[in-house]
């Protein structure tokens, strides 16, 4: 739902690693706070069309750099171990594009050299 709003206001010639606004990372900060804070022990489920290895892992690591302050190779082998099993060899986020954004933001060093 979050990640769908960025793809219409987007260019029609998006690549497959378009990185959500500053506005929908916030909104999905926001949405899994709120549920946290009204549901402790729920969990949040969270999927793409690439197999939650795309937008869904890149929220998902930037929450924990964010939230947690994990560093971002610590998130991404977070996001990786938490990845359910797949026919796909590879899982986590493996997109080189969003891994670049979260290093940028979160000054990742160990993650892509």
């Amino acid at each position: 739902r979050l990640a769908q709003k960025d793809q219409a206001s987007s260019s029609s010639s998006l690549s497959s690693s378009a990185i959500p606004s500053t506005e929908t990372i916030q909104e999905f900060i926001n949405v899994c706070a709120q549920h946290w804070k009204d549901n402790p022990t729920m969990h949040i489920a969270i999927f793409d069309s690439r197999g939650s290895n795309g937008i869904a892992s890149f929220l998902t690591a930037y929450y924990l750099c964010h939230k947690w302050k994990a560093p971002v190779h610590t998130a991404l082998a977070l996001v990786e171990s938490a990845s359910p099993h797949s026919k796909y060899e590879q899982k986590g986020l493996y997109d080189i594009e969003l891994i670049k954004e979260l290093q940028r933001h979160f000054r990742g060093k160990k993650e892509l050299t």
